[in-house]
């Protein structure tokens, strides 16, 4: 009884200084900000994960203590103010701006001179945000989803600030040394820490565009100007911020576009499972609306040095193609002479063809010094070419159909319902497969066809049982192509496949667990036609039929783009077992028609010499 009112008292004390100046209890809209800004979940944990980000030793797990420590500090600094106190809330501009709006006795003036963030940021000349989105390329299959960041735009009299850290960008911590093994299996479990950047938006979009040879697409975001400050503010205190990297699905996508979700309220990052591609985020953006209008208001596509120079190539005369061919075919010394009867649009093409060399080479890491030295041997020549000639105005402005938009992109997963007919034998079919990229699909602008499946299973359904056809865990084929011939061109087209499934659709029993490395060339002979060719080996668990641990195995294939709505491959596969001289050729047809933008039908036929065959039909319907 004596302890009682002592506790009682302690209590009371230690309420009284949470409410600093008689400052609101942390619940309702002022509980929801606060958790909002400071990534809170429902439990109270922050999914920021280092504890130095936070005033309050125990602020990643308690909420109330930080929001007490924060007060007590704009408490000091207006009652005193000291620069030790100064640089930790100049950390936190958002905080500051969320409690000027619900304290009586902080108010904007209070606040203290946070000469970095403003020089740094410029807030008062920022006066939209807009959403990025970077093309993958295939030399980096990290990449081959696609890349999101913000960009801060600033009105004309800050132009300059271009150049300056003007986008968010957001990724994995890595290091350089870290083998490709090591980092998928961290990057797919949460093996690496992560943080925002800020970056300069001109060199960073002339890395993607020209150095890794990535299209761009910029979205201007709908904001309203206190939404803007907030994406400013937060994004700054971000800076201090370290998280968990989950490639699948805590990834840029999710992190870059969840600083605009806490600025609107909109949930962007929908996703019936738990991953979460860019595209999807891209999609999701699309349909979003913020104070009654669309949350995205405008489009605009960057192509990169690849995707340039293939139009300018396209559009050139047989006769010119073959002036630019011809170059690159002769000697350096005769090269120097050559270039003497090009017209400067060739030459300028041939820099340009130069620039994507040295890009490749730089992305390979390949440190070739005869290589670099005869692009710049070429490059000294054209220059000089062009030089003793006379100024000539611009280059002719290319015109980009509204085919290269993204907002017509089909959602990210697809489920195939179909009938399948093999000797004799009827079944339903049903398969799941994460990303929608095979080479029957249409690619997403900006991208060449490719197969590129990180999980997808499929299984028969006949009167008696249930049976599983295909497991896949990765199933890239990158047919690397090139607006150029063949002999031109040093790109090699490759394949890699692991998972469960059957050496075709027509055998039965011939299924195993494997892993397949293939690599060939591929070309495209005009803008709807390309055909490619792929040898190599496959890896077998267990002997399948009259098969042996090892079978050789070609893939070749002519794909034609017959319009907008229709797709047709037709191929050939052969299987040889090196030890018992086994070999199996198989003929496939493969169609493909929309139906609607997120529905198609296909059909599919293959056949043996020895005149076993199967035929199947499938419904897909693609979602998110």
């Amino acid at each position: 009884m004596i302890a009682l009112p002592f506790l009682c008292c302690l209590i009371t004390i230690s309420h009284a200084n949470a409410r600093v100046n008689n400052a609101p209890l942390l619940n309702g809209e002022l509980k929801a900000q606060w958790y909002n800004l400071n990534h809170y979940d429902e439990k109270g944990i922050s999914g920021i994960k280092n504890a130095d980000f936070f005033v309050s030793p125990n602020g990643q797990q308690d909420p109330d203590e930080e929001y007490s420590s924060f007060l007590n500090l704009l408490s000091e600094f207006k009652n005193q103010p000291s620069d030790t106190g100064k640089e930790t809330l100049c950390r936190f501009p958002a905080r500051m701006t969320l409690l000027t709006k619900h304290l009586k006795w902080f108010k904007g003036g209070d606040r203290p001179q946070c000469e970095e963030y403003h020089e740094t940021v410029k807030p008062q000349h920022v006066q939209s945000v807009s959403l990025i989105f970077a093309s993958g390329y295939f030399d980096n299959p990290s990449s081959y989803y696609g890349h999101t960041l913000l960009r801060f735009n600033y009105n004309e009299s800050k132009i300059s600030q271009k150049t300056l850290d003007s986008s968010l960008n957001y990724g994995a911590d890595i290091t350089n040394n870290e083998g490709t093994f090591t980092y998928v299996f961290k990057g797919l479990t949460g093996g690496y820490g992560a943080s925002y950047q800020r970056n300069n938006d001109f060199v960073h979009s002339h890395r993607y565009t020209n150095g890794q040879l990535r299209d761009l697409w910029e979205y201007d975001l709908n904001l309203t100007p206190d939404q803007v400050r907030f994406v400013l503010e937060h994004s700054w205190e971000l800076m201090n911020a370290k998280f968990d990297y989950f490639f699948l699905s805590d990834n840029c996508a999710h992190r870059i576009i969840n600083v605009v979700e806490r600025a609107t309220g909109k949930d962007l990052t929908k996703s019936h499972a738990f991953w979460l591609l860019p595209i999807q985020v891209l999609q999701e953006s699309y349909l979003a609306e913020n104070n009654g209008s669309p949350l995205i208001t405008d489009e605009v596509y960057v192509p990169s040095l690849k995707s340039t120079f293939t139009k300018r190539y396209q559009g050139l005369s047989r006769e010119d193609k073959q002036r630019f061919i011809t170059f690159f075919k002769k000697p350096l010394n005769d090269q120097i002479e050559f270039v003497e009867t090009l017209s400067s649009d060739i030459l300028l093409l041939i820099l340009d063809q130069l620039d994507i060399e040295v890009a490749k080479l730089s992305i390979k890491e390949n440190t070739n010094s005869d290589d670099r030295k005869n692009i710049e041997d070429q490059r000294r020549a054209v220059l000089f070419a062009l030089l003793n000639r006379p100024a000539m105005g611009g280059r002719q402005k290319l015109d980009w159909d509204k085919s290269q938009t993204l907002s017509t992109s089909r959602r990210a997963s697809v489920i195939r319902f179909g009938y399948t007919q093999r000797e004799g034998e009827d079944a339903a079919t049903l398969k799941y497969q994460i990303a929608n990229n095979d080479l029957l699909d249409k690619p997403m602008a900006g991208q060449e066809k490719s197969r590129f499946i990180m999980g997808a299973i499929e299984a028969e359904i006949t009167e008696n049982e249930v049976n599983l056809r295909d497991l896949t865990i990765v199933d890239i084929a990158n047919l690397n192509t090139n607006a150029l011939p063949m002999t031109m061109t040093k790109e090699y087209s490759w394949g890699i496949r692991l998972g469960y499934n059957h050496r075709n659709r027509i055998c039965d029993s011939c299924g195993s667990v494997g892993v397949t490395g293939t690599v060939g060339k591929a070309e495209r002979l005009s803008e709807n036609i390309l055909v490619y060719s792929l040898a190599g080996a496959r890896l077998n668990h267990k002997k399948v039929e009259v098969y042996d641990y090892v079978t050789l195995v070609s893939e070749s294939a002519a794909l034609f783009d017959l319009n907008d709505y229709g797709r047709l491959n037709l191929g050939v596969n052969f299987d040889f077992d090196p030890k018992g001289s086994d070999l199996e050729t198989v003929a496939k047809i493969d169609y493909a028609i929309d139906i609607s933008k997120n529905n198609d039908l296909r059909l599919g036929v293959e056949s043996n010499l020895s005149g076993e065959s199967m035929i199947n039909l499938r419904l897909g319907h693609f979602f998110n």
